[in-house]
């Protein structure tokens, strides 16, 4: 049998090793969270810079006006390709950059039966074109990337409509850019 005294030392002792305990969790727990904290901060700070970025892409464009019905019809080739147009855009990113590389996982996607809604101010030209959607999407860290494909595209002979921009962050940024263009009623 211990004695009263190493009993009462022995007790203190385990008292004594929870009180440390319950510290250094307390402390190990308040690091934790505060470094979840500054995490989230600087994901919000990034998000607000991106958010910022994006609302400036789309005020550069939102006052373009829309050309003439004469300007259109000389930019809306006669015959529609869809090798040829997926070729033309591919061709456009890798002149900008925007290469087939694993990391950037690109993607062009044609939509031969775009629907343009009525409320859009291109949906007067819905009826005697044919419209084609594409969608090209890439992983990018520079946001200006996607002012970059739209200056390209809007320069070229063919007539080519943004119709959105999507930003996604997390583990890679992914940026989604939708295009309208037009030809010609193949009959």
């Amino acid at each position: 049998m211990l004695s009263k005294r190493l009993s009462d030392f022995i007790f203190l002792g385990i008292i004594v090793l929870v009180i440390i305990a319950v510290v250094v969790a307390r402390f190990f727990l308040l690091g934790v969270f505060d470094d979840r904290i500054e995490e989230a901060k600087e994901t919000n700070e990034d998000l607000e810079i991106e958010l910022l970025e994006n609302q400036q892409l789309i005020s550069d464009y939102r006052d373009d006006v829309l050309p003439s019905e004469a300007e259109l019809h000389r930019a809306m080739p006669s015959s529609y390709s869809y090798t040829r147009l997926r070729n033309k855009v591919q061709g456009h990113l890798e002149l900008e950059g925007i290469t087939a590389e694993a990391h950037r996982d690109r993607s062009v996607e044609i939509n031969e039966n775009a629907a343009i809604p009525p409320e859009a101010a291109l949906s007067e030209y819905a009826g005697p074109y044919d419209a084609v959607g594409i969608r090209i999407r890439f992983n990018t860290d520079d946001v200006s990337e996607a002012a970059d494909v739209v200056d390209r595209l809007y320069a070229q002979d063919q007539l080519f409509v943004l119709h959105s921009v999507e930003y996604e962050t997390g583990g890679t940024s992914r940026l989604d850019l939708r295009f309208i263009t037009f030809y010609h009623l193949q009959e």
